[in-house]
C-alpha cells in the first residue's frame, strides 16, 4: 500500500480517534443529567449506552490505522466493513439528531476508509 492509498484511512483514523474522544468529554454531562432520571432501567443504561460508541469508534480507528500501517490481505475488507459501519453511523446520527460536527466527522472519515478500501485495488505506478 503506498503513501496515496494510506493517507486517506491515516486521516479517517485520526478523524475518528477524535470524533470518539470528543464524544467521551460528555461523559460528565451524562452522568449528571442521569441523576434526574427516574426509572431505575434508564439510569442504569444511559452511561454504557453513552459509551458504546466511544468503545467502537476507538477500536475501528485504531484497527483501521493497524491494517493501513501493516497491510495484509484482508486489509481492503476489514477497511471497507469499517466505512460501511461508520457510514451507517452517520446517516442514523443524522437522521434522528440531523447533521451536527459529530455526524459530519463520523461521515468524513467513513468516506476516508472507503477510499483508501477502494485505492487497494488501483495499481500503484510511482509513489
Amino acid at each position: 500500500m503506498r503513501w496515496m492509498q494510506k493517507a486517506p484511512a491515516l486521516v479517517g483514523s485520526l478523524i475518528l480517534a477524535l470524533g470518539a474522544g470528543l464524544h467521551f468529554t460528555g461523559l460528565p454531562l451524562v452522568q449528571k443529567e442521569a441523576l434526574g432520571i427516574e426509572s431505575p432501567f434508564l439510569k442504569a443504561v444511559i452511561e454504557p449506552v453513552w459509551l458504546f460508541p466511544v468503545i467502537h469508534w476507538a477500536a475501528f480507528a485504531l484497527i483501521a490505522l493497524l491494517v493501513t500501517v501493516r497491510p495484509s490481505q484482508n486489509s481492503r475488507l476489514i477497511l471497507f466493513l469499517i466505512a460501511l459501519s461508520v457510514i451507517i453511523d452517520a446517516t442514523l446520527t443524522s437522521m434522528k439528531l440531523g447533521p451536527f460536527i459529530g455526524a459530519i466527522m463520523l461521515g468524513l472519515a467513513g468516506v476516508l476508509f472507503l477510499l483508501s478500501s477502494i485505492a487497494l485495488r488501483l495499481p500503484v505506478t510511482a509513489d
